[in-house]
């Protein structure tokens, strides 16, 4: 079956990528696209948009295999659309849902994904599809300029320069929120990474080592204490702003002298 539909839908789809300060005031409700629905990122998106109808609402959701999860949420939340990478687990549930009387369209494989991803009316997509699964559809929400908020790390570790590319041409909006890259988010300055040719440093406390803010866009770099030997003056040694923008992108540590004035 591939991308064949079970059922009749229609997506429609919008340059540098940007990352987003957290507490902005919504005039209307987010209309949320939830991949990796059945996961328990998924399963606490799912439970803080039930506590905040006001706010958000659920539109599309996808999830690998596990058709039957997948039904009960689409019962409760009533999704335009539903999609399951696993053909069989598709039509098992698209019967289901019809038995149910549900409106819901259902779709299967990769490109049911994208669809969930770039569905029409979502301004958000939580990408929290497990492993190399979640780069494709994630990076079409890039490409369409989603405001995006990122648990797949793979999208990153397996094709991140394919990854931030994408969300660079779309402007698309990043927001990490696995634990640790959120912490880390959270402790950023509220203009951190305006000025592409600057950059800053953060000290971890409590922990060891420091985060490079700044030498690339949208992304944070760690920085060990077995790395640098004068933590003073943190020469984490600069090689080029095309090395900082490889290194950034495959995750790499970027080491960068702070030659700033004091």
């Amino acid at each position: 079956m591939g991308g064949r539909r079970l059922s009749m839908f229609e997506a429609t789809g919008m340059n540098g990528s940007r990352m987003e300060q957290a507490g902005s005031t919504l005039s209307r409700p987010r209309t949320v696209a939830v991949l990796g629905a059945t996961g328990s990122v998924g399963g606490s998106t799912l439970d803080v948009i039930a506590r905040h109808p006001d706010r958000f609402r659920v539109g599309a959701v996808a999830a690998r295999s596990n058709w039957q999860k997948l039904r009960d949420i689409c019962v409760r939340f009533q999704p335009e659309l539903a999609a399951v990478l696993e053909e069989d687990a598709a039509l098992r549930l698209d019967r289901a849902l019809r038995a149910s009387a549900s409106r819901t369209e259902v779709m299967s494989g990769p490109a049911g994904l994208a669809a969930v991803a770039t569905f029409a009316d979502a301004d958000t997509v939580l990408a929290a599809i497990v492993g190399a699964a979640g780069l494709h559809p994630t990076t079409a929400a890039a490409r369409m300029g989603r405001r995006i908020l990122l648990a797949n790390k793979e999208a990153l570790v397996v094709g991140g320069e394919i990854f931030m590319a994408a969300a660079a041409a779309g402007n698309a909006t990043l927001l990490p929120i696995d634990s640790e890259h959120n912490a880390i988010f959270q402790c950023l300055p509220p203009r951190y990474a305006r000025n592409p040719r600057d950059f800053g440093v953060i000290t971890l406390d409590p922990g060891p080592g420091w985060v490079v803010y700044g030498h690339h866009n949208d992304v944070l770099t760690y920085v060990g204490p077995d790395e640098v030997t004068d933590d003073s003056d943190l020469a984490v040694g600069l090689y080029g702003r095309g090395k900082r923008d490889r290194d950034g992108h495959e995750l790499t540590a970027v080491h960068v002298e702070d030659k700033r004035a004091r």
